[in-house]
């Protein structure tokens, strides 16, 4: 390490935190990339999900969150990252890049960076105990710093009635059914959604996506009648690459300061791509247009699989 840019073993560390961004289908949608003075996030357009994630929205969310755990692993480390979004327009799949400077860690700095591996997104019955409104007001606040708005969904019959129509979509969609099963149901790979992750049998308030090869129990003393988890949504103004980004980066965010908690994140392409339903929902829960929508609760802890560092970082500065 010098006085100007990280040692190799601080990047590694930062970098492996960063790799345990959620993202969809955990399909790690990124590659990071280090220079001589600079740390660079590129979006991997070989892992898009063309019947999933037509639009590549998910796969910007998923590249947010990483710069997210990005950014704050470094401050635990002493780094502060200024990010630098798009900064090639030549390059679209140049996300950012973050010029470090050192700057010491404090005490919410090392918090938030351990509370990173604790993480999980959970697709088993939340709890009967309520989330604290307290603390969906101080998630909302977090994300409103970045002009990410969160709302509370409380017509959860009427979400319920979208997000179906949008499952009897893909249902009858080959395509992708298909991608569903590639990327789900499996056991030793380092991406996709574990069937150890995957309920053997869901019936929550709000349908999820069905997911192959399901083996994991329930958690014991729950019931989809005593789901106690809270549905937000989270809005951008606009609808464009920079947005999806902030908002995958503030979704993150949002997770953070409470480590206990597990999240289900939840998102239909059949529904978000289109605008009569999206106004309906926004209206829902007084969102703007660009939503996403996800539940927190109280629930156990279950740990999803990541690839290697190797095989998303590269040091190639003759590239950036």
């Amino acid at each position: 390490m010098n006085a100007h840019f990280p040692d190799a073993e601080t990047l590694r560390s930062a970098l492996s935190l960063a790799n345990r961004a959620p993202s969809v289908h955990n399909s790690q949608p990124w590659q990071w990339r280090v220079g001589h003075e600079s740390v660079h996030l590129y979006a991997n357009p070989d892992l898009l999900l063309p019947h999933t994630d037509p639009d590549a929205r998910d796969l910007m969310l998923s590249c947010g969150a990483a710069l997210h755990h990005c950014v704050v692993a470094l401050a635990a480390l002493g780094w502060q990252a200024k990010i630098h979004r798009f900064p090639n327009p030549a390059e679209p799949d140049h996300l950012a890049a973050l010029e470090l400077r050192r700057y010491p860690a404090a005490d919410l700095d090392v918090t938030l960076a351990a509370a990173i591996p604790r993480r999980r997104t959970d697709r088993r019955y939340y709890s009967s105990w309520p989330v604290p409104q307290g603390d969906v007001a101080l998630m909302g606040a977090r994300a409103a710093r970045a002009g990410v708005a969160l709302r509370r969904v409380d017509d959860l019959a009427g979400l319920k009635r979208l997000v179906s129509a949008a499952a009897f979509q893909h249902r009858t969609d080959a395509g992708y059914l298909t991608e569903l099963a590639a990327w789900s149901g499996r056991y030793a790979a380092t991406a996709g959604v574990p069937a150890r992750s995957v309920p053997a049998e869901t019936a929550g308030a709000v349908s999820a996506r069905a997911f192959a090869g399901g083996v994991l129990p329930q958690t014991p003393d729950t019931a989809a009648d005593q789901d106690n988890a809270v549905v937000l949504a989270l809005g951008t103004a606009g609808d464009d690459r920079l947005s999806w980004l902030r908002a995958g980066r503030r979704r993150a965010s949002c997770c953070s300061p409470r480590p206990r908690w597990a999240w289900r994140v939840a998102r239909s392409p059949s529904l978000w791509r289109s605008p009569r339903r999206v106004r309906r929902c926004a209206a829902t829960c007084s969102a703007p247009t660009d939503t996403r929508r996800c539940c927190c609760g109280w629930v156990g802890r279950r740990s999803t699989p990541t690839r290697c560092l190797p095989l998303l970082a590269a040091t190639s500065p003759k590239s950036l």
